[in-house]
């Protein structure tokens, strides 16, 4: 709804406050503090969600990189910046000869830049979320190691 602008964070807490109370009242407030004003697609805000809910630190939403010249490589889903660390949601668009050959160079163009990126399907999201959750953790410590953070 955010994303599409068809109501603020505000507008959509006046409203659910203004409301008699009923079941989920009492959540509004933790949910709303749990939106992502930049997510553009509601598999990008489940795979957050699914992160943070792991115990992970909340990913950044649309990370844009740059390469060590400043042009522009790509805007990520989620990442995690001082990591370099992003993830890229998959779904069926990514299908095509086209999209598929443009996601391989933008990935190269990626690992390039320091980036590593972790492809996320809906089988990590709905079949395999503490897999999946535990290979982003793991990647996230490896990465800390590797940078000395």
């Amino acid at each position: 709804m955010t994303h599409l602008h068809f109501a603020t964070i505000d507008e959509i807490r006046r409203y659910a406050l203004g409301r008699p109370a009923g079941p989920g009242c009492t959540q509004v407030a933790a949910v709303l503090a749990q939106v992502e004003l930049d997510t553009e697609s509601p598999m990008e805000s489940r795979t957050r969600m699914l992160l943070v809910d792991g115990g992970l630190p909340r990913p950044e939403a649309q990370v844009e990189v740059y390469d060590d010249l400043g042009e522009f490589v790509a805007r990520l889903d989620l990442g995690y910046r001082h990591l370099k660390v992003g993830l890229e949601y998959e779904g069926d668009r990514h299908r095509s000869k086209d999209v598929f050959r443009r996601d391989i160079a933008r990935g190269n163009a990626l690992r390039d830049a320091g980036w590593l990126i972790v492809r996320v399907t809906a089988d990590d999201v709905y079949r395999a979320p503490v897999r999946f959750v535990r290979r982003v953790a793991r990647l996230l410590a490896e990465r800390r190691r590797e940078l000395r953070l």
